[in-house]
């Protein structure tokens, strides 16, 4: 059931519980408004929490509505835990090598990050084309979220998109897929020395952002990250500079809206493709390889492809990275995993250019439907200024009718005041009149 028509059934139920008392009908009203927005917050992020978690039960699922703002993006969650119970960085009793790094994170052989030896490289496999489609390319609205661990970047908060992206030319490595655009997030330091989670000949970057895709042969990104070929991430190493990067604006303009960890934010006008380093007709080198997810659970399902190419982030871009609050309320800094074996795994280097000018994928995908967090947040979104011009019809008459029955709801609820107790109509007896001109006889 849609999570608006539960909330509409939680008001009717609310009105004929308050219908039975004194309640005056100003603050039934008011009531109602407020009954109404939590449950849409509180639908909305259960929306958030259902597609995150990696834990599939109904028992779970029902756990973390209660605590769907504590979620995190494609990560592991302890819906019974305490925040001092989740995985972290830089805390010992939560850090790498704790329990909270426990299964694979610690018994896998096919694990991220690593460091990447240039003089250890297996052959260059040549050059192949990228493919993206229009809406990778175009500037996009995003929905913005500091989980606790890093900030992360959606399309929809669902952790889906019509943004796909594929690399011709190396079929044995990557399978010939396409893949899906799920989420970007970054890792940085608190240093310009350190950042990065993958390094280069032992070195570190500043700031190492993640282009996280599911491969579109399955149906989400939580079903993905199972699978061995499932997950397919792009890796952009940052150096530090004194120049902001523009590419990266729309982002930074929006971390002290999420200084906080669990909050959400919408987002303008990001360009993935302005941060990503294949829209280019000259060939781009880069590294691939089989490794895993770099928190836990640590699913070893991921394609790694780190690109050599360096991009720039100023120091004042750097500092608003670094001002957001991480889950145990410390500064958000040094967020990454130390490299881990290699254990013989090849690394191959690849080069890949934009192809015919980035022509479309092909792929054709179904529309993610209405993002709920930025559209329908009733009545903030739909009639104040926040609300998103690029509506469709069909949308449109949707939230029409879910308006109209939200008032609807309110005015019945109302007029159930108007009606007369059932006990004030057997009290009320019609008044008896008497003729007294007539005489018995």
């Amino acid at each position: 059931m849609p999570y608006f028509v539960e909330c509409e059934i939680a008001l009717v139920n609310f009105g004929l519980a308050a219908a039975g008392t004194m309640i005056p009908r100003i603050w039934v009203a008011v009531a109602t408004v407020v009954i109404w927005g939590q449950c849409l917050e509180s639908g909305q992020s259960a929306i958030v929490t259902e597609t995150t978690t990696t834990r599939g039960s109904a028992s779970v699922k029902s756990d973390l509505l209660s605590k769907a703002k504590r979620t995190r993006t494609g990560r592991r969650y302890n819906p019974h835990g305490e925040e001092n119970e989740e995985f972290c960085y830089t805390r010992p009793e939560c850090g790498p090598g704790s329990r909270e790094w426990g299964g694979l994170c610690q018994m896998g052989q096919n694990q991220s990050p690593i460091d990447i030896d240039t003089h250890q490289i297996a052959a260059h496999h040549g050059k192949g084309p990228v493919y993206v489609n229009s809406h990778y390319r175009q500037s996009q609205d995003f929905v913005i979220m500091n989980s606790g661990h890093t900030v992360a970047v959606m399309f929809n908060s669902d952790l889906t998109s019509r943004a796909t992206i594929s690399i011709d030319g190396f079929e044995k490595l990557m399978g010939g897929s396409t893949y899906i655009f799920s989420q970007l997030h970054f890792h940085w330091g608190s240093s310009g020395g350190q950042g990065s989670e993958h390094t280069i000949n032992g070195r570190r970057y500043a700031m190492e952002a993640h282009f996280v895709h599911y491969n579109s042969r399955y149906e989400n990104f939580t079903e993905a990250m199972e699978k061995p070929d499932g997950i397919a991430v792009f890796a952009v190493f940052f150096e530090e500079s004194k120049y902001d990067n523009p590419a990266l604006e729309p982002i930074v303009q929006r971390l002290p809206k999420v200084r906080k960890g669990r909050k959400l934010q919408k987002g303008y006008g990001l360009d993935l493709t302005a941060l990503l380093p294949v829209m280019s007709e000259v060939p781009k080198n880069a590294f691939l390889y089989r490794g895993s997810l770099t928190t836990p659970e640590c699913q070893e399902s991921v394609t790694w492809v780190v690109f050599e190419n360096i991009m720039g982030v100023s120091t004042g871009q750097l500092e608003e990275f670094r001002s957001l609050i991480d889950s145990n309320g410390d500064r958000m800094e040094d967020n990454f995993r130390p490299t881990q074996p290699l254990n013989g795994r090849p690394v191959h280097r690849i080069s890949v250019y934009c192809g015919e000018n980035c022509i479309d994928t092909g792929v054709a995908l179904p529309h993610p439907g209405v993002d709920r967090i930025g559209r329908f947040h009733f009545p903030f979104i739909i009639i104040g200024p926040k609300i998103k011009t690029s509506i469709s019809l069909v949308e449109a008459i949707l939230a029409f009718i879910n308006i109209s029955v939200y008032f609807a709801t309110i005015l019945w609820i109302l007029s159930l005041f108007n009606k007369p107790s059932h006990t004030e109509q057997q009290e009320y007896q019609e008044p008896q009149y008497y003729d007294h001109s007539y005489t018995r006889r």
